[in-house]
């Protein structure tokens, strides 16, 4: 239900941004909830961003991942 409005919006506008947050929004809902139940997975979740965000900026002169909508 949380993801919905994204992917409405993301139906009406049609834009590349809209449906690149519709995509991405609801994997990192899913995946915070889930730290609710399992506290230590946001350790983990946080290890592999940074360290994906590092790997890709040296490796590949890439800012990725990224949560931002472009």
């Amino acid at each position: 239900m949380l993801a919905a409005p994204f992917f409405l919006m993301a139906v009406i506008k049609q834009r590349h941004s809209d449906v690149a947050r519709a995509i991405k929004l609801p994997i990192a809902f899913l995946a915070l909830a889930i730290c609710f139940k399992i506290w230590q997975y946001l350790l983990l979740l946080a290890f592999v961003f940074y360290f994906s965000k590092w790997y890709y900026y040296h490796r590949f002169g890439l800012k990725y991942p990224s949560l931002r909508a472009e």
